[in-house]
């Protein structure tokens, strides 16, 4: 009896842990990572002093900024986990940049601009050329406009 209890049970555990992308990092974990502005995930080769560059660059410019690299997409998708690292923080702009994907999310510029800026900076390379850009091309709209949420 015991054990058509069990057996059904760990199987269902088994099913599930291995649907789980095993590393994939959860927006806890980026955010509770972001103190200084940037999240590198584990295993993710990136130049976290060019990334930090990049958030101390958008300080100056008068606008909160942080940048998560994620290994593998989320299962929400960058663009969805964007969203979520921000509305946690509760300010500023957070660019998530994955393998296969990137998200842009901010309380201080409009949903055009934040679109128009990540299409833009998709086309410079490297994780930390398009953070570079996407910082660029905020700094360049001026003083954040703190309306529409994107």
């Amino acid at each position: 009896m015991i054990r058509r209890t069990v057996l059904p049970a760990v199987l269902t555990v088994l099913i599930l842990a291995m649907a789980a992308p095993a590393g994939a990092a959860t927006v806890d974990q980026a955010v509770s990572g972001l103190g200084d502005g940037v999240f590198v995930e584990r295993g993710v080769s990136a130049d976290e002093i060019r990334l930090r560059s990049a958030v101390d660059r958008a300080s100056r410019e008068g606008f909160t900024f942080a940048v998560a690299i994620l290994d593998e997409e989320p299962s929400g998708g960058s663009e969805g986990f964007a969203r979520s690292v921000r509305d946690d923080l509760g300010r500023g702009t957070v660019l998530v940049l994955s393998a296969s994907g990137a998200g842009l999310a901010s309380f201080d510029f409009e949903s055009g601009d934040i679109s128009r800026t990540l299409d833009q900076a998709l086309t410079a390379g490297s994780d930390e050329a398009i953070t570079d850009a996407v910082v660029d091309a905020l700094a360049s709209l001026g003083s954040p406009a703190t309306t529409t949420a994107a």
